[in-house]
């Protein structure tokens, strides 16, 4: 998903998709090779050095009477290295090698690693590959995938914060301040792969409490806590409509790992009980949705296992109670979830996920910590640590790209047992 800060394109954007949906239109954007489009990349193929940033020589020497002074530099050029032995993008007289990628990194004793941002993933996976050694710079992006468990595997020392100050990262042909540090600051890690390494695990753990103080969450909380909460929710003839409602919501976001998005759309318009299970339709498209992958209703499957654990005789007894609150037509049709309180309208997705929160709270979790989103990795975690398949696990969450999301649905039907929701259950 992306963004814009003109107003204007915005408008025309929200017009462009309003047609779209209203027609049935399908909006795909097909590549045109550089040479039958040369006026709307010529502003791409001109040199461009604005990325030779460097960090202040002085916060580096810091960094390395805490962390031991690198063999090389992995990503500079003679503007920015911040030791004589450095790689550079492309080739230079002065540099030791070039594309940091094609070399072998663990031949070294101990690297820098200050990429551009948008490879430090990349990166990382090298790191644990090779089983190198050396300290990474990053910014303090908390949404970011590798911000967690993949660093924290390898940290072998606490991170450092680095404080903020005018010309922590500039430019140095010009003295420019990165723009990126009016936003953010970065972080000081010294990695390796730390089980192949025999670190002992404590550094780990001392890893996670460090990342803790600073507000960065490595890990998620324990599946196992909301379970044993679910389970006292019984029997569900006697529960009050807000705890049958607390206890539904938590399900269905086990069952599916879902956002609270796809919760926030389900309607009762068409809906199909079955024995085994029930199908629900969607008021709209949710997020994953594209050409190869149009999602127009969620399956849920009884959980024969345990009774008290099953969405679908909940969804059922919830239907039961709520129809006195569904008067006329729409109402009937309309959204599934209703407010707790009178006059029981439909909720929005800010309810649903306060509603989340509070089944957390119950739990034991710290909902300082985790929010309502926290729910999708909970369960695709311990979906995974119950050894659930992977394709299961991608097809129930959705987190990859469109292309691959779309490419782990449109494989076989992998049968009629709903494994994910054995392993987050079971």
């Amino acid at each position: 998903m992306g963004g814009t800060k003109s107003l204007s394109c915005n408008d025309i954007c929200w017009d462009l998709w309003g047609w779209c949906a209203e027609n049935n239109v399908w909006i795909t954007c097909p590549h045109i090779p550089g040479s039958d489009n040369s006026m709307a990349d010529a502003a791409s193929r001109q040199f461009n050095d604005r990325h030779e940033w460097k960090l202040n020589v002085g916060i580096f020497r810091e960094l390395c009477n805490i962390f031991s002074v690198p063999s090389i530099d992995l990503f500079a050029s003679r503007l920015n290295n911040q030791v004589p032995r450095f790689c550079s993008w492309h080739p230079n007289p002065e540099a030791e090698h070039f594309d940091a990628f094609s070399i072998t990194w663990s031949q070294f004793p101990l690297v820098y690693i200050f990429p551009p941002f948008a490879l430090i993933a990349r990166c990382l996976q090298k790191m644990h590959a090779e089983m190198a050694r050396g300290w990474l710079i990053v910014p303090l992006w908390l949404s970011q995938p590798w911000m967690g468990t993949p660093l924290l595997k390898m940290l072998i020392r606490e991170p450092r914060l680095i404080m903020w100050r005018k010309d922590i990262l500039r430019h140095p042909s010009s003295e420019e301040e990165h723009p990126v540090m009016k936003h953010t600051r970065l972080m000081a890690y010294l990695l390796s792969d730390t089980f192949h390494r025999g670190v002992a695990y404590d550094c780990v753990n001392t890893a996670r409490r460090a990342f803790s103080s600073l507000g960065i969450v490595v890990d998620t909380w324990d599946v196992k806590l909301v379970l044993e909460q679910l389970r006292t929710l019984e029997p569900l003839c006697t529960l009050t409509l807000k705890e049958l409602t607390l206890k539904l919501v938590m399900l269905m976001a086990f069952m599916q790992a879902a956002r609270l998005q796809t919760l926030y759309l389900l309607v009762l318009k068409n809906i199909c009980i079955g024995e085994t299970s029930i199908c629900v339709s969607l008021g709209d498209n949710i997020k994953q949705c594209c050409p190869k992958f149009n999602v127009k209703f969620v399956d849920f499957t009884a959980y024969a296992t345990d009774r008290r654990l099953c969405v679908c005789e909940t969804l059922k007894v919830y239907i039961e109670r709520t129809a006195q609150f569904r008067t006329g037509v729409d109402q009937m049709d309309g959204p599934l979830f209703l407010s707790i309180v009178r006059p029981h309208k439909p909720v929005t997705r800010d309810t649903i996920a306060r509603w989340v929160r509070i089944m957390l709270h119950r739990s034991g979790v710290d909902t300082r910590m985790y929010s309502a989103g926290s729910v999708r990795q909970a369960a695709a975690l311990r979906a995974k640590a119950m050894a659930v398949p992977i394709a299961h696990i991608l097809a129930k969450a959705g987190w990859s790209s469109e292309a691959t999301f779309a490419r782990h649905y449109n494989k076989e039907v992998l049968g009629d047992i709903d494994t994910f929701q054995d392993g987050v259950l079971g």
